[in-house]
């Protein structure tokens, strides 16, 4: 199914217009949509999912998965990104005004 509304639906506040389009597409059978970012220039996709608010009680958390050196490797050499540790607390600057 394919809407085409403004970006402008991910920017109004309050968010009783975007509510109401989720509560119309969810009662229709979507499960969710796909949209670009208003905070990014680039308008990279962005996903918003619809059901239930709150968190889902039912469903295992995501549990942390080392990436392997293998893609680490291909990440390197063909994509050109850099994997790195997640720095720790005292390994961060805080530069104030």
């Amino acid at each position: 199914m394919r809407f085409g509304i403004t970006s402008e639906i991910g920017s109004i506040v309050p968010y009783g217009c975007p509510q109401a389009w989720a509560a119309a597409l969810w009662a229709a059978g979507s499960t969710g949509v796909i949209y670009g970012s208003r905070f990014d220039p680039a308008r990279a996709e962005s996903v918003a999912l619809f059901g239930p608010h709150g968190e889902r009680k039912q469903r295992r958390k995501g549990r942390e998965q080392a990436i392997s050196p293998r893609l680490i490797e291909h990440l390197q050499r063909e994509c050109g990104i850099e994997v790195i540790d997640i720095p720790t607390a005292d390994q961060l600057e805080i530069i104030g005004d």
